[in-house]
Formats: structure tokens, C-alpha cells, sequence
């Protein structure tokens, strides 16, 4: 099995890569999988240096999560935006 600073990399790596507008479903697999990191991070590690790095990436890992899920949703604001200006000036 990998171990858990490198699967925190792998899902910091992944959080980097999402782009401008990432897709709702894919932030939410991600926050799955980092939960599932912090648990096992939280349940196996002692107290120390390791810990303490892990908990870095951890946090690094939520603050991508808010960022992604942040642009995310003002792609969706700005689409309905869109959407709605549109109906509004459409003539019939």
C-alpha cells in the first residue's frame, strides 16, 4: 500500500490539474477520497513530524477543494446568468 504522503500528493496533484471549471460530481469525489486520507491520518499516525507534514498537505488539500468548488460554482452562477439573460431578451 501507498503510503499516506503520497496519496495526499496524488490528490493535491489532482486538485491542481481541475482547472478553470471543474465539474461539481468530480470536486465532490475528490473530497471523498481526501476525507477518507484524514481519517486514516487521524487514526493511524502518532503524534510528531509526520503527523504534523501530513496535516500540511491535509490542509493544503481543503484549501484546493474550497478554491475548485469555489470556481466551480461561479461557473454555474455565470451560466444561469447567461441562461436567464437570454430567455429575458429572446423575442417571441
Amino acid at each position: 500500500m501507498r503510503s499516506l504522503e503520497d496519496r495526499f500528493g496524488d490528490a493535491i496533484d489532482e486538485l491542481e490539474q481541475l482547472g478553470e471549471q471543474p465539474s461539481l460530481a468530480r470536486i465532490e469525489e475528490l473530497l471523498r477520497q481526501v476525507d477518507d486520507l484524514d481519517y486514516e491520518l487521524q487514526t493511524t499516525t502518532s503524534l510528531g513530524a509526520r503527523r504534523y507534514e501530513l496535516t500540511k498537505r491535509s490542509r493544503h488539500s481543503h484549501a484546493l477543494l474550497a478554491a475548485a468548488r469555489r470556481r466551480a460554482e461561479n461557473a454555474l452562477a455565470i451560466t444561469d446568468e447567461w441562461e436567464i439573460q437570454e430567455t429575458v431578451d429572446r423575442r417571441y
